[in-house]
């Protein structure tokens, strides 16, 4: 380990929350720092306009106000950083002009990578990012709380619970976004239910509701006001607790992020994406049910709702489990995945090729070959998630084209990896070979659905002229998407891949030549939701008002019945 190299971690507020987002930004960058063999990192936190201690404009006004995200600096971030030992500086940057100061005169890594002032990233990394990192088989340092803050806890819990197994129940009862709040009702029957000669249930409200008086809707149970206004009293009130209980929301990053924790978290997928396609864990890189990849064995996140059945079977669960061994299930855990390889890295790709738009498919197969350069297996995922996606990133396909160009020059044979490189080639407008990518279309779709990493949740094969066709379309690279288009359906005149030309058409001006085609499927009483949907838009702009609205209406009625079949 370095004696003097110190890692610069810059959370920019142009582009990052003012949320408990922070503390996995400084996590990863703990993390990047010990990978990167750093003794320390500095936590430098750029405004977006005027002081980062001055929140006036924050790009969070429509959720809370200035006065709200002062607060969340002082009582969210600053104390965040007391939780990381290895984090040795701080500096709250009073412009932009400071913050490109200290990156002019940082003398070890950045973090994030390539991190500019001038052109922040367009997101932050957060929890996607972050589990990618972790899928790497990175060590989480984490958070840990100091001592003095455990001394106090220690305290509090020997003068209100004795002997007893604390279990805490964190409560979210925001005002915004109140379909992700806690069920009191269900949280409530399930703590007057614990044993109460072995457990002594602890409520957190949250933080809006502790200043109000006392809780009568919380009769008889006990409340820690104090560790909900402090985020390092809270950190360890959760390391000193048995169990530690809540449905996600903010606090829940204090659980993801330390080793010390044993933690049942419900409700992990928001309510109004529970219905999703493809399910919300996929965009994390986890499969349905599945646990944080760096978490231990006694922390576990359920996608479900709270209820007072699912509460008091993964409860009994998770004591079951703790008391095989509870010497080592109540101590402190290394917290990372053990199994990262190419197998793993395929599979999560292969879940983030469900994510067409974005390119964490490809971002993770390029995370892993930084790290093994000759992988084949993994340079194989990367290039199915390049032929499977529509992003159009210049950094992650310049990447990609190094990559493919590198690996063929000593393995010509590669068949899949000349196939990604010349679809890379053609986005970046290198390449004149869209023919041949086309000729090979069969060949390429074969290879990616004969895929053994295949996910569960794919609805069927992928299409890749389809798929190649609609980027065009994204691109506005009119001509291109015809042209893929109406060679797919010269070659296989499938009702989505007539319907996706009739689109492209309609979208350039060719309003005639789309409804005929549109048409022809209503003929064969070939029709979707999308198919009706098109057909009302073009109705309607030829200004024939009648059929418009009935070719609407049957939009309608077929996508009902589309959801429902999806569903069942």
């Amino acid at each position: 380990m370095g004696d003097t190299k110190t890692l610069t971690a810059f959370y920019d507020l142009r582009c990052a929350p003012y949320h408990f987002d922070f503390i996995f930004v400084a996590v990863m960058a703990d993390a990047v720092r010990l990978d990167r063999d750093c003794s320390a990192f500095e936590m430098i936190i750029v405004p977006d306009q005027g002081s980062a201690l001055n929140c006036i404009g924050h790009r969070h006004s429509d959720q809370f106000s200035a006065d709200q995200a002062n607060w969340r600096m002082a009582n969210i971030f600053l104390p965040a950083l007391a939780l990381l030992p290895n984090c040795t500086g701080l500096t709250v940057c009073a412009s932009r002009s400071q913050a490109q100061a200290k990156l002019d005169t940082a003398d070890g890594p950045i973090f994030p990578d390539g991190y500019s002032v001038e052109a922040p990233p367009e997101r932050y990394w957060t929890n996607d990012e972050f589990s990618m990192l972790a899928n790497m088989g990175v060590e989480i340092p984490g958070l840990q709380a100091p001592q003095q803050a455990l001394d106090y806890v220690d305290s509090w819990i020997e003068s209100h619970a004795g002997n007893r197994k604390v279990v805490s129940i964190t409560l979210r009862e925001s005002g915004h976004d109140t379909a992700k709040n806690s069920d009191l009702a269900i949280w409530r029957a399930f703590a007057a239910r614990l044993d109460p000669e072995k457990y002594f249930p602890v409520f957190l409200p949250d933080m809006d509701r502790i200043f109000t008086g006392a809780r009568e809707d919380l009769p008889g149970f006990t409340t820690f006001n104090e560790a909900v206004a402090n985020l390092i009293l809270r950190c360890a009130f959760y390391e000193r607790c048995y169990i530690t209980m809540m449905v996600t929301q903010g606090p829940s990053t204090i659980c993801y992020m330390n080793g010390n924790i044993r933690y049942i978290i419900v409700k992990s997928t928001p309510p109004e994406l529970s219905a999703s396609y493809p399910p919300y864990p996929i965009a994390l890189g986890l499969d349905v049910g599945e646990p944080w990849p760096h978490a231990s064995p006694y922390q576990r996140r359920v996608e479900e709702p709270e209820s007072l059945e699912l509460l008091e079977r993964e409860f009994q669960r998770m004591v079951d489990l703790i008391e095989l061994e509870p010497a080592s299930a109540l101590s402190r855990h290394e917290m990372r995945r053990h199994d990262a390889g190419p197998d793993n890295i395929a599979r999560i790709s292969r879940l983030f090729a469900l994510l067409p738009f974005m390119p964490r498919a490809v971002v993770i197969c390029q995370m892993y070959l930084d790290r093994n350069p000759d992988d084949l297996d993994v340079l194989r995922a990367m290039a199915r998630g390049d032929l499977m996606l529509q992003h159009q990133n210049p950094n992650i396909l310049a990447r990609s084209q190094a990559l493919y160009e590198a690996v063929l020059r000593n393995h010509p044979d590669e068949i899949l990896l000349k196939y990604a490189l010349t679809k890379v080639q053609i986005i970046k407008g290198g390449a004149d070979d869209l023919d041949w990518l086309i000729e090979s279309s069969a060949e390429i779709e074969e290879n990616i659905n004969a895929d053994p990493q295949t996910s569960e949740h794919e609805t069927g094969p992928f299409d890749f002229l389809l798929s190649l066709a609609s980027m065009f379309a994204r691109l506005d690279r009119a001509n291109e998407a015809i042209h893929v288009s109406q060679a797919a359906v010269r070659l296989k005149p499938t009702i989505d891949r007539v319907t996706n030309l009739a689109v492209i058409l309609e979208a350039v001006g060719r309003i005639e030549e789309a409804k005929d085609l549109l048409l022809q499927l209503a003929d064969q009483g070939v029709l979707t939701a999308l198919t009706c949907e098109t057909l009302g838009r073009i109705f309607k702009s030829l200004g024939e008002p009648g059929l418009a609205v009935e070719y609407i209406q049957k939009a309608a009625e077929l996508s009902a019945v589309e959801i429902k079949s999806g569903s069942l």
